[in-house]
């Protein structure tokens, strides 16, 4: 009893901290752009920045200085996470830069200094790409800005 308490524990750990990978499904490209888009808009800055270029730091940076405790409430206030479609990955093979079309609904937007962010309902998101030590990397070069769909 107390061996099938333990691996019931096991499991459940590993599937609780599991929860945030990447689907193995898709390619390398793909899983990067998703893994981001999964962090970034959840407000995991930090976590986001594993998927980005070194480059792209002092944006994850500025994005996370202007949360305030007003987003933050609002943030947990979500009943669901920001849904993430990856709609387009242009990443070939021989190739060292791309990009990448993603729809995100759902989500809380920051998008006014001084006020707290907003439930967005649906936008589009492009963005850069840059194959380094041979992974796909996130290339930002400004806060990435969506366009109403």
């Amino acid at each position: 009893m107390k061996r099938f308490l333990w691996l019931l524990s096991l499991w459940m750990t590993l599937f609780v901290s599991c929860d945030h990978l990447p689907a193995s499904h898709g390619s390398q490209a793909e899983n990067t752009v998703d893994s981001f888009c999964q962090a970034y808009f959840c407000y995991h800055f930090e976590r986001a920045l594993q998927f980005t270029t070194d480059e792209s730091r002092p944006w994850l940076v500025y994005a996370a200085s202007n949360v305030n405790q007003d987003d933050i409430d609002a943030l947990r206030a979500m009943e669901n996470s920001p849904s993430i479609d990856v709609d387009e990955v242009v990443a070939p093979e021989n190739d060292s830069a791309g990009y990448a079309v993603v729809e995100v609904s759902d989500y809380l937007v920051m998008d006014t200094i001084g006020q707290a962010a907003h439930l967005q309902t649906s936008s589009q998101y492009r963005f850069d790409m840059v194959k380094r030590g041979g992974k796909w990397k996130i290339k930002l070069s400004g806060l990435p800005r969506g366009r109403s769909i």
